[in-house]
């Protein structure tokens, strides 16, 4: 598959977290992944995203509604290193999220 190397690229020494938006009607989930910017340039946003939802439907069988490319290094994290996954969570339905692609 196309872009599969910059998949693994992307998931180097990086964190992503999963969670899920109740809108009233359907439950999605939302993946938000730190990414490099030079696999983000290298790649391109939407075929990183893309093999990030497939990656997903692949390991999880799970169905992947938002997939959020972010800047390495921006996840929340407690002082033990962590990712504060309620906090990210608050950021992205208050539309605080800064997505880097």
């Amino acid at each position: 598959m196309p872009g599969r190397p910059s998949i693994a690229r992307c998931a180097e020494r990086t964190f992503a977290i999963a969670f899920s938006v109740d809108d009233g009607d359907t439950e999605r989930l939302v993946v938000v992944v730190e990414t490099d910017g030079k696999v983000l340039r290298e790649t391109g946003a939407e075929p990183l995203r893309e093999g990030i939802r497939q990656a997903v439907r692949d390991g999880q069988s799970l169905w992947t509604d938002e997939v959020l490319l972010i800047r390495r290094g921006s996840l929340p994290r407690t002082t033990s290193g962590k990712v504060q996954r309620r906090a990210r969570r608050k950021l992205y339905l208050d539309g605080e999220l800064a997505p880097a692609g």
